[in-house]
């Protein structure tokens, strides 16, 4: 999951890291986020990767808390709200069959009523 968060302070951020976790431990992880530059409005732009997270029809969604810690360059420490972002696998039961079948049979009635109306014109 990767995540990006805007930063500013006007002392100059020392750094950044996203504490995280999902909904399935109970311990938290640090990751040191990295500085990608700055936006249009001087917020500065930092970027991590918080791992993968391999969902599938039987664990089909996955709920990460992550907040995030800043440090200014006179080394003050501030903290943000927790952020939760929910994730979902989607799938669907259906086979290609279900798609061409209709298509199949739309496209034979459609042949049939052309070879009826020519026939009838005869």
């Amino acid at each position: 999951m990767n995540v990006r968060v805007y930063v500013y302070d006007p002392d100059g951020v020392d750094s950044v890291i996203a504490c995280h976790k999902n909904h399935t431990v109970t311990s938290w992880s640090n990751t040191t986020m990295r500085f990608t530059g700055q936006n249009q409005k001087g917020f500065d732009i930092y970027r991590a990767n918080l791992g993968n997270y391999t969902l599938d029809r039987d664990h089909a969604s996955a709920l990460w808390s992550v907040k995030y810690y800043a440090n200014d360059s006179r080394g003050n420490w501030n903290v943000s709200g927790i952020a939760n972002y929910s994730i979902a696998y989607f799938y669907s039961e259906s086979s290609p069959l279900d798609i061409v079948l209709p298509v199949v049979i739309l496209v034979t009635v459609v042949l049939v009523l052309i070879v009826a109306v020519i026939t009838k014109r005869k």
